[in-house]
């Protein structure tokens, strides 16, 4: 159950003036934009009005996936090296190879000395796992034999590079750096990097804002600009992450009982402000009041929006186990089912349902599943017959077990396949199916 702090849900009253009419018809599409959000989405959407709206607060902010957490993060430290240090680091693994390549590509060669090429091969080779850069200049000097003129000028091109932070000393000097490459540099979040920290970390927005004297609604956006930035700089290049779909509906089977459950958990963290509510009531600045009332409107107008957009997912989920109960148990196929009969048992428009499943996944007793796919979107198959994609996958499927396997068939050759059973799809919807089945490219299934 979402959490509104006793406020009230706000009445949309109808005027009759051009700007109430578009008021309100802004606020209808705002609506609407909620309720085709996934969960990501509206996340980042609450943060950013979060960021803009002081009547909006969040209890728990630091459980966004952008938070900084400088308590649990390896800093680097000052420590003493030897030379088995750096000759191991003459031998860098794959990953660490083509990190050297994409910092050394962004140099134009003719500008430095071969001498200047081989320090900084040298020289990245000595970063830390995170990017920064532990050695004290003699240490290198000493280890290598480069002179320690040679060596600081080149740390100071290679600093200059992407990804930004690189040969940092520290987390400080590494986060400065990217404030000033991203130009949001200034006097405040420059002492706010150098002096709070531990306040960033905690979101502890007031002691920055009484100490600093700047008002809360810009500190938060100073440490969302702080969060958005890379303590590790070199995590991100070392190699491709997987992508994780983050479901929207939680779907469990137990007790001969359907259990559904929103992964929304995180709005309730969000909730009006007690100190702006009571500004409304004592300030004594009419325009002041004004300018709070309208951003009390508009948050009470979105939280009334989530508590809709919950309903009506959980409405329209219910519908959807209940006739499609045998397939979430494992023992049936995805039976046909219109967007237009889900809308009719709930006494909804087509579009609600439309939007309301658009982009949102379920975690189910048999997988993770895209909404969409329960539903029929069906393929011609000859004059008369309808196939739904599970049919047409079914079908691909066949056709790939049936291949040569010393020469697998391309995406496009299924295609053609499939137009000689009259089955017309492109090449596009082909290869999502085929991921969908967690069928590899032809190139990964040759033998």
């Amino acid at each position: 159950m979402l959490l509104f702090h006793n406020e009230g849900l706000m009445d949309i009253k109808q005027e009759h003036n051009i700007s109430q009419v578009q008021t309100l018809s802004q606020a209808q599409v705002m609506s609407l934009n909620i309720l085709s959000m996934d969960s990501l989405e509206l996340n980042e959407f609450l943060y950013k009005e979060y960021l803009e709206n002081p009547l909006l607060e969040n209890k728990c902010e630091n459980n966004r996936d952008i938070t900084l957490d400088i308590k649990n993060m390896d800093i680097p430290s000052k420590r003493q090296h030897s030379k088995d240090d750096i000759k191991y680091l003459e031998t860098p693994n794959t990953d660490e190879i083509n990190i050297k390549h994409y910092i050394l590509y962004q140099l134009n060669y003719d500008d430095y000395s071969k001498n200047d090429l081989v320090i900084m091969e040298f020289l990245i080779d000595c970063l830390d796992n995170n990017g920064y850069f532990n050695y004290e200049l003699t240490e290198i000097s000493e280890i290598s034999d480069y002179n320690i003129g040679d060596i600081e000028k080149c740390i100071n091109v290679l600093k200059n590079l992407q990804p930004y932070g690189i040969f940092s000393k520290d987390l400080k000097e590494c986060l400065l750096i990217q404030l000033k490459k991203n130009n949001i540099f200034d006097e405040n979040i420059s002492n706010i990097v150098i002096n709070y920290l531990n306040e960033v970390s905690e979101n502890n927005v007031s002691k920055i804002s009484k100490e600093l004297n700047i008002s809360r609604l810009e500190v938060r956006k100073y440490i969302y600009s702080i969060k958005c930035l890379n303590p590790k700089p070199l995590i991100n290049i070392k190699m491709s992450e997987p992508v994780y779909i983050n479901p929207d509906i939680l779907l469990t089977y137990e007790n001969n009982k359907w259990n559904i459950e929103l992964n929304d958990n995180w709005i309730n963290n969000y909730y009006i402000s007690d100190y702006y509510l009571k500004m409304i009531d004592t300030s004594e600045d009419e325009n002041l009041k004004m300018y709070f009332k309208e951003k009390l409107s508009k948050c009470r107008f979105i939280l009334n929006s989530l508590e809709q957009r919950r309903n009506t997912i959980l409405n329209i989920t219910k519908v959807i186990i209940r006739r499609q109960e045998k397939y979430f148990r494992g023992n049936g196929k995805i039976v046909s089912m219109t967007l237009s009969e889900v809308a009719d048992e709930i006494d909804m428009n087509v579009s609600t349902v439309s939007r309301a499943i658009k982009n949102k996944y379920m975690s189910s007793p048999i997988g993770i599943i895209n909404m969409r796919d329960l539903f029929s979107s069906y393929v011609s198959y000859g004059e008369d017959i309808r196939l739904t994609p599970e049919d047409v996958k079914q079908k691909i499927k066949v056709i790939i077990e049936e291949e040569n396997k010393k020469k697998p068939y391309s995406d496009d050759e299924i295609v053609n396949k499939l137009n000689d059973e009259n089955i017309n799809i492109s090449r596009r919807t082909v290869s999502k199916y085929r991921k969908e089945l967690n069928i590899p490219t032809s190139y990964n299934r040759k033998e």
